[in-house]
């Protein structure tokens, strides 16, 4: 997550979307009062980068802004910092294809029960845990479930988004994607969903990330 008062953006991170190298791309166009998630130590380690940081603790020590934390949790947080943040600065995150988002987040969580690859796929997807990798919550009103972001791109569309963020915020320079990307080697196989899936995982997805597939118009 980054607020950039700087550029007056603030950038939400939604899982398996590239995120992670996202933060470290936009994290140059922050300024040293910008507030940028922390890290792990991992991330840090494959960036070269470290997370410059501004960023707030309450009295228990962690932090208030954190990296998957929800736009409605943000905009709480900066009222207290300055009411015309949330109103003045352009806010967006990035959404990713329902079928292809499951597919990579079994490959990040994939259970480590001694059955097929193929038995494991079916057992993450109808879980009854499933329902938890939609992220429709992180750039929505908690009690509407409007979004509330000025802006959600695809990640399929992540080129012509970073062109569009580029002239929108009047970036000095392109945005460039760093060449290792952490969490990039974890899936193993990347096989098109439709030649993965059983119907029945089609259906099971279909339902769980249903608000998802209404908004932006995604299809199987």
């Amino acid at each position: 997550m980054i607020i950039s008062h700087k550029y007056k953006f603030i950038f939400i991170r939604v899982r398996k979307t590239a995120s992670s190298s996202m933060q470290v791309a936009l994290s140059k166009f922050c300024g040293p009062l910008c507030i940028i998630s922390k890290l792990d130590g991992m991330e840090e380690k494959v960036s070269g980068i470290k997370s410059k940081n501004n960023w707030c603790y309450m009295t228990s020590r962690k932090p208030v802004f954190y990296n998957h934390i929800p736009a409605f949790r943000i905009k709480e947080m900066i009222a207290h910092m300055n009411t015309n943040i949330w109103d003045d600065y352009f806010k967006f995150c990035f959404e990713r294809n329902p079928w292809d988002k499951a597919i990579s987040s079994f490959w990040w969580n994939r259970p480590k029960s001694k059955v097929t690859e193929r038995e494991k796929l079916n057992e993450f997807i109808m879980h009854a845990m499933f329902p938890t990798f939609s992220d429709w919550r992180l750039y929505t009103d908690e009690q509407k479930e409007e979004v509330i972001v000025d802006k959600v791109f695809k990640y399929e569309e992540m080129d012509e988004s970073f062109r569009y963020l580029e002239k929108r915020l009047n970036f000095p320079e392109k945005i460039v994607m760093p060449e290792k990307r952490y969490k990039g080697s974890v899936r193993k196989n990347y096989n098109h969903y439709r030649e993965v899936l059983t119907k029945e995982e089609n259906e099971r997805i279909k339902k769980v990330f249903n608000k998802e597939i209404k908004e932006f118009g995604y299809e199987y």
